[in-house]
């Protein structure tokens, strides 16, 4: 979704103009084929993209350098932002999981004490 953004801010900063609807409803879905199919480094479904963005949404040379350089700038925050959420969840997960070993085995003690 950040590509997408990126596009649109890169096309209006260059032309003065978002792409048409029907560029951009093409473009999605196969921005999202490609994000399935891009290698697992920094940046890969934004330079597996670049021919994608050429073709579909006309962006140029100059364009391609502007997306490049915005995307390596921001990527680092949304790469720190996944990971700290991830972080939060397995706390919160673990958390509740020893919660629920704590009462399944009061549960277990009561139900052995009352035999």
């Amino acid at each position: 979704l950040d590509i997408v953004f990126l596009v649109l801010a890169v096309s209006y900063l260059q032309h003065g103009i978002i792409p048409e609807i029907d560029k951009m409803l093409l473009f999605i879905p196969l921005l999202a084929i490609f994000g399935v199919a891009a290698p697992g480094l920094p940046g890969g479904t934004l330079f597996a993209s670049l021919g994608l963005i050429q073709a579909v949404i006309g962006i140029d040379e100059a364009g391609i350098a502007i997306m490049v350089t915005l995307f390596a700038l921001l990527d680092s925050f949304g790469t720190a932002h996944n990971i700290t959420s991830d972080g939060a969840l397995t706390l919160i997960l673990s958390r509740y999981q020893n919660k629920m070993k704590d009462i399944k085995s009061s549960v277990n003690k009561n139900i052995n004490k009352n035999q």
